[in-house]
């Protein structure tokens, strides 16, 4: 990799007078999560993409084991560890050992983390406002129905967001006429301001709130969707979204998407029968876009994916950056053996990539049941 671009962001290396009981901490200024930080201690510290670092950085462009920070007395000192791609302070690359001096920025893949000392009562503040993006993202997993293990139609799901606020979401209930409604949508970016968007769009489809909508016609709600949340209302975010509607007694099934991936249905078997996508724009960018849906049939022992772009990862690192390719030939292998399962296929898309997926990852299954 070429040396990053350091324009994006202005360095300085001022001194700084450090608080009384000043407390060390590294704080990401760009990068999936901004604002995100962690407390520096006598422990050192490696950032890396490895999930199972207390501080991972879902970046294809950081190493699994990146760099060492370490607090020597009142000295934060960085070590590369042989990282791809290299770790830069304020720009120049690390050679063994460095100091990352208070406000000097650390650079490594795509993200920048800063170097702050903070007072007792900024490091209250701070970790009052991470409690709070705690109880959001509670707040947020609370509104996805638990999965359905039994009766004629079961539904299972995986939701991993990259941060700890993302921007996708998903739900299904039963229509007043028996139907069923099954949703997807992601969200463009990610933290606060995705992750509220989300939970208000989802809410408004599982409690059914769209003004003037007609639940079981998938382009009127996305058509309501899209009067709703227009992105020059919102803040410019906008969202993809997948919506069907399944009558469980005879397996019609109303579908519409919007600038989302194609839901996938396969027979028990693994071969591939339908990819379900209408042409569409996401939610929010065309005001006055009159939406499309088509229809099919889910026979019994049928399953429909449904899924996020991240969800691509799971084998697109062998297939040429073909991600539907690469989920379809996995999905076509796996049959309906249990390693189909949800949580297995997250399980092994990290595998493929060799540890955190670079974008949130959100499968939901649904099966029709044999008689």
């Amino acid at each position: 990799m070429a040396s990053p671009d350091f324009d994006r962001t202005t360095f300085s290396a001022a001194a700084h007078l450090a608080p009384k009981n000043a407390a060390h901490f590294l704080t990401v200024v760009e990068g999936v999560e901004p604002e995100r930080s962690v407390r520096l201690g006598a422990e050192a510290l490696i950032l890396g993409r490895e999930g199972s670092r207390p501080f991972h950085l879902p970046d294809p462009e950081i190493s699994r084991s990146h760099c060492e920070l370490k607090l020597v007395g009142e000295s934060l000192r960085v070590r590369d560890l042989g990282s791809t791609n290299g770790t830069y302070i304020d720009g120049e690359r690390v050679e063994g050992e460095r100091e990352l001096p208070v406000a000097s920025l650390l650079q490594i893949g795509k993200h920048t983390l800063r170097h702050e000392l903070l007072s007792p009562e900024e490091v209250a503040r701070h970790e009052q406002l991470s409690g709070e993006l705690e109880r959001a993202r509670r707040y947020i997993e609370d509104l996805i129905p638990l999965p359905w293990s039994d009766g004629p139609v079961r539904v299972d799901w995986c939701l991993v967001p990259t941060a700890r606020l993302g921007g996708d979401c998903l739900g299904y209930h039963a229509l007043a006429d028996g139907r069923i409604a099954i949703y997807l949508l992601d969200v463009c970016g990610h933290g606060v301001g995705s992750a509220l968007h989300s939970a208000s769009a989802l809410n408004m489809l599982r409690r059914s709130t769209l003004p003037a909508c007609d639940f079981g016609a998938p382009e009127i709600v996305l058509q309501r969707l899209n009067e709703t949340f227009a992105m020059e209302d919102h803040g410019g975010m906008y969202f993809t979204l997948w919506y069907g509607v399944l009558d469980p007694r005879s397996g019609e099934l109303r579908y519409s998407s919007a600038g989302h991936p194609p839901a996938l249905v396969l027979e028990p078997s693994g071969a591939i029968v339908a990819r379900l996508r209408c042409p569409n724009p996401p939610i929010g960018v065309l005001a006055g876009k009159r939406f499309t849906a088509a229809a099919t049939q889910l026979e019994r022992g049928q399953r429909l994916f449904v899924f996020s772009d991240g969800v691509y990862e799971l084998g697109a690192a062998g297939s040429g950056g073909d991600g539907i390719a690469a989920l379809e030939a996995l999905l076509s292998s796996l049959g309906d053996s249990p390693l189909a399962e949800p949580r297995r296929l997250y399980d092994r898309a990290r595998v493929a990539v060799g540890g955190e997926l670079g974008d949130d990852y959100t499968l939901l299954v649904l099966s029709r049941e044999r008689t």
